[in-house]
């Protein structure tokens, strides 16, 4: 709804600016692009997302200017809106921050240079599908600032407020801090839904306590002590998720597959913390690691049975480990493990016979 409020008693010029074709602003944004490049450049970018809050009748690179000396000059209306006022108002304010930004830097930031933010989108989701990740990055931001109330009064959130008018905000508060943090975007092309964690929490501070003790019992820097090394921090992060303190990143980046070889000798090659959990790989070109290359061995154990009241002896061999994985109908998967006994056939002697035994 509009307030009317009358200025001068005018008429308006008989002429008229309207424009029965909207421009496309798509194109608007591609020529702002290519501005002072060659007509090859032309082939360079291409237009992934937009959005409008209406269309336009005559371009101008000033719209606001424009807007006020066509009202002006033809004796006509204007509407204004707190959104693109606010709008001029914080693209004014991103000009000085970005100006200014090393007098300035004490104020917003604690660090030096530049710190990358990532917003982290949900697994296989289209590239060309942008309309989440501005508010997320402005949650970033507002994180890694010294105080979030200069974010929280950039945005707008006016009753005019519309999805246009909120996006452009945060799309300028990223423009206004860029001389403090580079940008980024992750689409996983896979991942994990959920982690369904079985015990308690002190089990897996437990878990984690006695995989450290173990490098008490290590050469100091060998192999095994720089797999524990790595171990730890993927323990904890196991430990923060479990009290909701979830890194998304890092759940991502559990596994990812580039390929290699081609022709008949194709394969894959795994990279990703996954490989920090199977003792060994640590030590190979993390580049360059197959699955055939990543073993977990089983447990097999000889033990020599006496059985008296048989007057039998021979050799049976305990087995054990992990044999396969539990997939359920809910989408969920849990590695199963196994224990076996094993009696060898070829071993069975006359406990009483010392010769054979022998």
């Amino acid at each position: 709804m509009l307030k009317t409020i009358k200025i001068n008693n005018l008429q308006p010029e008989k002429t008229s600016c309207q424009n029965d074709s909207p421009l496309p602003y798509d194109k608007i944004w591609l020529d702002k692009m290519n501005n002072g490049h060659d007509s090859k450049s032309e082939n360079h970018y291409k237009i992934q997302y937009t959005l409008t809050n209406g269309p336009a009748s005559s371009y101008s690179q000033n719209a606001l200017l424009k807007a006020f000396l066509l009202a002006y000059n033809r004796h006509e209306d204007i509407i204004l809106s707190p959104d693109d006022l606010w709008l001029l108002i914080t693209i004014n304010f991103s000009k000085y921050v970005n100006s200014k930004s090393e007098q300035l830097r004490h104020i917003f930031v604690d660090h030096q240079g530049k710190k990358k933010l990532v917003v982290i989108e949900p697994v296989g989701k289209r590239e060309e599908d942008w309309t989440d990740f501005f508010g997320n990055m402005q949650t970033e931001i507002s994180k890694n600032v010294k105080s979030s109330e200069v974010i929280d009064n950039l945005i707008n959130n006016f009753s005019t407020t519309t999805e246009i008018e909120l996006i452009l905000s945060y799309a300028c508060i990223m423009d206004t801090f860029k001389s403090y943090f580079r940008y980024g975007r992750c689409i996983p092309g896979c991942g994990i839904r959920n982690v369904h964690f079985m015990g308690t929490l002190f089990d897996w501070k437990l878990l984690k306590q006695k995989t450290e003790q173990l490098m008490s019992y290590t050469i100091k820097n060998d192999e095994f002590y720089r797999y524990i090394e790595d171990l730890l921090p993927i323990l904890n992060e196991f430990i923060k998720t479990y009290q909701e303190k979830v890194d998304i990143d890092f759940w991502n980046r559990i596994i990812d597959l580039k390929h290699g070889r081609l022709g008949s000798g194709s394969t894959d090659y795994i990279t990703g913390w996954i490989l920090k959990l199977f003792f060994g790989i640590n030590e190979k070109n993390s580049n360059k690691i197959e699955f055939s290359d990543i073993h977990l061995d089983s447990i097999r154990v000889p033990v020599e049975v006496e059985n008296h009241a048989t007057g039998l002896k021979k050799i049976c061999y305990v087995l054990g480990g992990f044999y396969g994985v539990d997939s359920t109908q809910d989408h969920i998967h849990k590695p199963v493990m196994s224990l076996a006994v094993i009696e060898d056939l070829t071993t069975v002697t006359n406990l009483y016979d010392k010769a054979k035994y022998e």
